[in-house]
């Protein structure tokens, strides 16, 4: 019974519905209507200036015979293709009345063919057999139409389609693990998605977005839709404006077809941004768009989802008639100039046609770096294209980046003033999946590549990679390597991208150890206080405050938008904090060269700002940040910098807190990889009296911290970014004559590797240097001076002297000293 009432309701309203469709598609796709309107309009407007001065008759004539001819055949053309339109909705609405006819006829046909052939009638046999093939594509299109949305189907109804195996795909399970009982038990289902590092809000999230692309994908099969039917390019799209010679030679149409990789790409987050640069586009006039944003923001992204709804007729009657029209007036230039032309001819050409073909919309990325007044240039950019701007019919969507809108774009005011101003903002971690997941789609077909986790890593991750170029770029980028690692590697196991492969290329780009710790790493991990003490004598305490600090990130216990750790070492010369920073490097990095230093003595004035993070005006690029930008995963050493200018240390306010620095020129360098050791004397005497009154551990904390603020070398803002303020006692003699003996130990290793020479050291050697080069004030530093005075300059001697020779070994005493 259901069948028969949807065939007489709504089965013969979805056949109108369709019939409509078809009549509307060939009506437009025709432009029987824009043709009519335009018959006598010029055809393909001639664009030519005109090469004479003053009044030319004879010329002018010629010029208007010429148009006159080329309207009367574009008339002719006008005529056969909008009469052709006309044929051709005319069939199909004679094709539409039969077939409604047949429609209503249908179940009378059958009935009478049914009796015809018991009546023993052959002919009806025929009838019959089209009335049954006509009901069974009837039923189908039923049964299409009861289908309930995917959307309104609970979820354990779902594992039967065979588009649902993917979600299982795409957590990294196998489809037969997620039955419809687990589906219909929340609780359950969220223990089991536990175990695979997905939390049910994200379980959600991939549903909907494995749902919305099956759903997708099935509408583009109803060829039969409005939505799909009107991708097509109308015929006379575009017949009444003019030839671009020019521009077409220099411009890559994306409202035709779009080649770049952007094609791909679906700015999800940008519905607003989007929806304004239509409405500001459509206007009669101030129609000039300057989308301002990051690098790698989406900027470009956005620029060609326009561009494609224009294609596809989505943009709205006053833009489906444009062509947008990318031109890089960089390749542009090179171009003419490499052919012998004049660049600022060939700029002028390519402008005046934009501006009187009448449809075209100029698509210029980065417009900024062809406004620098200070630029070496044959041809002054800003003041070609300022002549045309103000033309209502010259229409530009431009892109450029925050900083240089503000350094280049904002000095220019008889261009910004033609342009609205649309700030693109980066989007956020959801919307970077989707967009990732987007992204890939094409490639995945119908088998999944990328695990959801392996997304939402590259997401997470993709900060701590030295710049930082903000979402969805960088994280694309990312994922783009990942991408290759696994084609290199896995692609012909049958595996998916997993979050141990975006770990596997994290370590191999930075050096250290990412993912899973191995049970090397673990007994590195577990024995960390017993590393550094190989280098580090005493400081119990401050070593395993590091230790500590140092397996809490590895364990994943931490903010992963600050830095890996953050210490501020304070107490007296000499008592190890450099030794320690050196040590934790090679610990951490494997290597104390991967150790950033910086004397912040240097840095004592505010002018010395620009030398630290780069300077626009000197054009002098940052030591920190070019050196922090060369090597994202390294320690930083901090050296005194109780010396530096109070606003040097406000900088470090914002790499101790969010994990990345601005430099002089705006860009984002990411300090999320890297270990920050301050070091600081301030409050060493304090610390000495304190340690000799055998004061707690605790209770020494707060008083130094105390003293610090009090006497103004710090603030307590300061003080609060850093992870640990530890504190470093100054030595005791034993401790000293072990640090003595590691010295010397380091010293004749050094000159074994460096001359071959195996060097030995005497008894009483240790107490002889105590005696001789140890000064209470600056500690072991003059040990070191000790060392390379007096001991280099004695192997020196007995080198010179030829008391020993390569391979040979030397035995020093306290005679020598």
């Amino acid at each position: 019974m259901g069948f028969f009432l949807w065939y007489w309701t709504k089965g013969i309203k979805g056949y109108f519905v369709v019939w409509n469709n078809f009549l509307s598609h060939f009506w437009k796709f025709f432009s029987v209507k824009h043709l009519f309107a335009t018959l006598f309009s010029a055809w393909r407007k001639d664009l030519t200036p005109k090469d004479w001065i003053g009044l030319h008759p004879i010329l002018e004539a010629q010029r208007f015979v010429v148009n006159l001819i080329f309207r009367f055949f574009g008339a002719i053309v006008r005529f056969i293709v909008a009469s052709f339109g006309i044929l051709v909705v005319s069939v199909v609405f004679i094709i539409g009345f039969l077939f409604m006819i047949v429609w209503g006829l249908a179940p009378v046909v059958l009935i009478f063919s049914i009796i015809g052939i018991t009546l023993g009638e052959r002919l009806y046999g025929f009838s019959l057999f089209a009335i049954i093939l006509f009901f069974i594509a009837a039923m189908l299109m039923y049964l299409e139409d009861k289908k309930i949305p995917y959307s309104e189907l609970p979820v354990e109804k779902m594992p039967r389609f065979a588009w649902f195996k993917r979600i299982a795909q795409r957590i990294g399970m196998a489809p037969s693990e997620l039955t419809a009982g687990l589906l219909a038990d929340k609780e359950k289902l969220t223990d089991v998605l536990k175990k695979y590092d997905v939390s049910i809000d994200e379980f959600n999230l991939i549903l909907k977005w494995e749902m919305d692309l099956q759903v997708a994908k099935e509408k583009e099969g109803k060829f039969w839709l409005m939505e799909n039917l009107r991708k097509s390019v109308p015929i006379g799209k575009g017949w009444e404006y003019g030839y671009t010679v020019t521009i077409d030679r220099h411009a890559l149409e994306l409202s035709s077809y779009d080649p770049t990789e952007y094609r791909l790409v679906l700015p999800i987050g940008y519905d607003e941004e989007i929806e304004m640069s239509k409405l500001v586009l459509a206007k009669e006039e101030q129609n000039n768009v300057l989308l301002m944003g990051d690098s790698g923001v989406g900027k470009k992204a956005i620029m060609h989802h326009i561009a494609k709804q224009v294609m596809q007729g989505k943009a709205g009657q006053n833009l489906n008639e444009k062509r947008f029209m990318l031109v890089d007036l960089g390749s542009t230039i090179s171009a003419v100039v490499n052919e012998g032309g004049d660049p600022e001819h060939a700029l002028h050409s390519l402008f005046q046609e934009a501006a009187l073909a009448g449809n075209i919309i100029l698509a210029i990325d980065e417009i900024g770096k062809y406004l620098d007044p200070g630029k070496k240039s044959s041809i002054n950019v800003a003041a070609v294209i300022d002549r045309y701007l103000m033309l209502p019919n010259f229409q530009v969507i431009a892109t450029t980046t925050r900083k240089n809108y503000h350094s280049l774009v904002e000095k220019q005011e008889g261009i910004i003033k033609n342009f609205d101003i649309i700030e693109i903002e980066e989007p956020s971690d959801n919307e970077a999946i989707r967009i990732l997941l987007q992204k890939f789609s094409e490639l995945e077909h119908d088998q999944v590549i990328f695990t959801f986790q392996a997304i939402r890593e590259i997401v997470r991750r993709s900060s701590q990679l030295g710049k930082i170029m903000p979402l969805p770029g960088r994280a694309i980028g990312f994922a783009n390597n990942v991408l290759l690692y696994w084609e290199k590697n896995h692609a012909n196991e049958g595996k998916r991208i997993g979050v141990e492969d975006v770990f596997r290329v994290m370590s191999i780009k930075t050096g250290v150890k990412h993912g899973e710790i191995s049970e090397e790493e673990k007994d590195k991990l577990m024995s960390m206080e017993k590393l550094l003490h190989s280098r580090v004598i005493g400081q119990d305490g401050a070593v395993t405050q590091i230790a500590n600090s140092i397996r809490k990130m590895r364990a994943g216990i931490r903010n992963i938008k600050k830095p890996v750790g953050s210490f501020l070492f304070l107490g007296p010369t000499g008592v190890g904090k450099t030794e320690t920073a050196k040590a934790l490097a090679e610990v951490h990095f494997g290597d104390e060269e991967r150790m950033i230093r910086i004397d912040m003595s240097e840095y004592k004035t505010q002018n010395s700002i620009g030398r630290l993070i780069g300077s626009p005006a000197t054009g002098e690029v940052g030591i920190l940040t070019t050196k922090a930008k060369d090597s994202p995963f390294s320690l930083i050493l901090l050296d005194e910098i109780e010396k530096a200018h109070s606003d040097i240390l406000d900088l470090f306010l914002q790499v101790l807190d969010e994990g990345y620095i601005t430099d002089g020129f705006g860009e984002k360098i990411s300090f999320r990889g890297s270990i920050i050791i301050a070091t600081s004397n301030a409050g060493a005497p304090l610390i000495k009296t304190l340690v000799e009154q055998k004061v707690e551990a605790e209770e020494l904390r707060k008083r130094l911290v105390d003293h610090i603020v009090n006497e103004g070398m710090f603030r307590v803002e300061f003080l609060n970014r850093f992870d640990a303020v530890v504190f470093f006692r100054a030595l005791k003699n034993e401790q000293m004559k072990e640090v003595i003996s590691l010295m010397l130990q380091k010293f004749a290793v050094r000159v074994e590797r460096e001359k071959n020479i195996s060097v030995k050291f005497g008894d009483k050697v240790v107490e002889c240097v105590i005696e001789k080069g140890y000064d209470p004030v600056f500690g072991a530093r003059s040990i070191n001076r000790y060392i390379s005075d007096k001991i280099e300059d004695t192997i020196a001697t007995k080198i010179i002297a030829h008391d020993v020779e390569r391979g040979g070994e030397v035995l020093l005493t306290t005679d020598d000293f």
